[in-house]
């Protein structure tokens, strides 16, 4: 029997139900009885991109990317693997990362559907995204005192 995926609060049979739903037909699905190694993230991207009729991945340079990016990861999500952050992520955008933030436990899915999710990550996205908003206001405004008074 594989691996249980130790997430918040999407497991192995929530990983099921979300990839009997998956656009691929079903000879052509990752087995999510099993840990989720590199071969099978890679047969994975050959067989989506070969259902999109794509015959290699887009390549996008993320050293491109030059806004302040906060970084949500974990080591237990298993298409987004700590070596893909580090040798991916981390190397091409260092320079902009503003935060990266590990968060135990998270699988994958866990992200977007996990319920501690509203606390662990969105909230604090909102609220950096908040005090940004009020930040460049203030500064807009100062800008246009200094014009005023010039």
């Amino acid at each position: 029997m594989g691996r249980e995926p130790k997430g918040v609060c999407l497991g192995g049979s929530s990983l099921k139900f979300f990839g009997t739903n998956d656009p691929l037909p079903p000879e052509s699905r990752p087995n999510w009885d099993t840990k989720a190694d590199t071969w099978e993230k890679i047969h994975y991207t050959f067989v989506l991109l070969t259902a999109i009729r794509l015959t290699s991945p887009p390549v996008y340079n993320l050293s491109n990317i030059n806004t302040p990016t906060f970084l949500y990861w974990s080591k237990d999500d298993v298409l987004a693997d700590t070596q893909d952050i580090r040798e991916t992520i981390f190397n091409q955008m260092n320079k902009t990362i503003a935060g990266s933030f590990e968060m135990p436990h998270y699988t994958h899915l866990d992200f977007v559907f996990g319920l501690p999710a509203t606390d662990d990550i969105y909230k604090p996205i909102i609220s950096r995204i908040s005090v940004d908003v009020l930040r460049r206001k203030k500064l807009k405004h100062h800008l246009h005192l200094s014009e005023i008074e010039n």
